[in-house]
């Protein structure tokens, strides 16, 4: 079939068979005594997920003027059969693939379609729930881990997040557990904070979305039965200054904030105690992964059960390396835990903090390779500080990968969107990536407009085969030497977010260091720029 005549057979369906349906369905609604309403309306051209030919077909046609013309029919006979009754189209934001072209955008800058335009001109309003990020942009304030939600008895919590879509809960990141003011204040865009499950009874994940919206249906962080984990998270909040959480298991939830984004027109941020106000509001600047320390080869070793360690990021391992400047209010870095001897956690805090109540990275097993991506106030000698809080000496790494100064990109964050998922087949990806392979995402998915410097997101592993690890860089680069998320075996799934520096052209590369084809997923959660 040509476009024209694809688009003649869906008139002649419109009028000889949806017509009907939704006048079908509209009398057995009235017969109940309910109003019809529409749940996943809009197209679905998809077809056989194998044949080139008709994707490409369907692709076109989407993207057609033609597909306004139908579209805006489409919703005359919905509104007039219906009395102008609710339509939820499916979806928002999505790219086209052999599985679909479902978005009314292919990506959040785009702005205008065939088929976005017509369901504006329905709506008969520019708000229909498609919201690009905030071109203001937002500036960092690092503060100190400041622990806002502990749902354990032990703890004085109200109890584990029920399993399932009935146990959804909002949680205030404005008070912490006892009441006190927690560690995000009013006029906040995004926050940065560590989520852990605690010991979990059973395998499954979390989904976290801005407080009052929809629970996305991306996951943030995947747990395992008695397996304690975190994932150090961005994420875009509302005015009420809340988070929405989803558990597919019944599980304990901990969150501690590390600090939060304020539009920068809001640059003076209130002046509370533990913290700087002339000091801590930063904008990011996104650098190649570099270490800055190995314990393993540090004049002092393996840090010792209970101890504290003073850690500068100042220089790389050789001390003449420049990585983070002076003057740096913070570092973004990833904390790497290298098979450790037992089961424990370690803490991060700034260099002139005496100590933290906040884990900064769990592990159970021993042995075992982890990481987790952080953000962590700097004293004023650029320094953090790493605490043991396990029974055996442990070798940590820590890879620097940005910093906060007056300097560099606003943040400008977005509701999750998922870039990139190698299970599903689309046009860049089809099937896992293959061992020492590089997956390249580029800005239509990544979401990142041109100026874009960096990108904030949640990268999984899914699926593993083997022990591994992904690498990630901007698109064309030089491959670092650090890792970026590590798993230890078959079968697990491990997330951890990042920011990362992307091309100039706005791309991301994921490199798979393992030795066996993993699936890998991205979920975008705002850009720097």
């Amino acid at each position: 079939w040509s476009e024209a005549e694809l688009f003649a057979a869906l008139a002649r369906a419109q009028s000889q068979e949806v017509d009907g349906w939704i006048a079908a369905h509209v009398a057995l609604a009235a017969a109940k005594g309910r109003r019809l309403v529409s749940y996943e309306g809009g197209q679905h051209l998809a077809g056989d997920s194998g044949n080139d030919a008709l994707t490409a077909l369907f692709t076109a046609a989407n993207r057609a003027s033609a597909m306004g013309v139908a579209y805006a029919t489409y919703l005359d006979r919905w509104r007039d059969a219906t009395g102008n009754s609710l339509f939820m189209h499916f979806t928002d934001v999505g790219p086209a693939s052999r599985w679909g072209s479902w978005g009314a955008l292919e990506f959040p800058e785009q702005g205008t379609s065939p088929k976005y335009d017509a369901l504006k001109a329905f709506a008969g309003t520019d708000d229909i729930g498609v919201q690009p990020p905030d071109p203001g942009g937002s500036e960092y304030v690092a503060i100190e881990p400041a622990r806002v939600v502990d749902t354990r008895a032990s703890a004085g919590g109200d109890g584990p997040v029920r399993g399932g879509a009935g146990g959804v809960r909002t949680m205030s990141l404005a008070i912490g557990p006892d009441g006190s003011p927690g560690g995000v204040p009013e006029g906040a865009t995004a926050v940065v904070y560590n989520v852990t499950v605690p010991t979990p009874g059973a395998g499954g994940h979390l989904r976290i979305g801005p407080g009052g919206a929809p629970v996305p249906p991306t996951s943030v962080l995947n747990f395992r039965p008695g397996e304690s984990i975190a994932n150090c998270l961005t994420s875009k909040i509302g005015a009420a200054r809340t988070i929405s959480v989803y558990a597919s298991a019944e599980v304990d939830v901990i969150i501690d904030v590390l600090g939060y984004y304020l539009p920068a027109a809001q640059r003076s941020p209130p002046a509370e105690a533990g913290r700087d106000p002339a000091a801590s509001t930063r904008r990011f600047t996104a650098t190649a992964p570099r270490r800055a320390y190995d314990a393993a080869l540090a004049a002092d070793g393996l840090l010792p059960p209970g101890a504290d360690r003073l850690v500068s990021v100042t220089a790389g391992l050789d001390g003449s390396t420049p990585l983070v400047p002076a003057g740096a209010g913070a570092v973004a870095y990833n904390l790497t835990v290298v098979r450790p001897g037992g089961v424990g956690h370690l803490r991060t805090m700034p260099g002139d903090v005496t100590d933290s109540p906040s884990s900064a990275i769990n592990w159970t097993a021993p042995d075992e390779v982890i990481a987790n991506a952080l953000v962590t106030r700097l004293d004023g000698q650029g320094r953090l500080k790493v605490s043991n809080r396990s029974g055996s000496a442990v070798r940590f790494l820590v890879d620097v990968v940005g910093y906060y100064s007056d300097h560099g990109g606003l943040f400008h964050p977005m509701a999750p969107t998922r870039a990139i998922d190698t299970r599903e087949a689309s046009a860049q990806r089809a099937g896992p990536l293959l061992p020492g392979g590089r997956l390249s995402v580029d800005s239509r998915l990544t979401a990142a407009p041109p100026g874009a410097m960096a990108i904030a997101y949640n990268l999984a592993a899914v699926r593993t085969a083997t022990a591994g690890h992904l690498r990630t860089l901007p698109a064309g680069a030089e491959l670092p030497d650090a890792s970026a998320l590590n798993w230890p075996g078959p079968g697990y799934t491990r997330a951890n977010g990042l920011q990362t520096a992307i091309s100039p052209t706005g791309a991301l590369e994921v490199h798979n260091g393992s030795a066996a084809p993993v699936d890998v997923i991205v979920d975008v959660a705002g850009y720097f720029g």
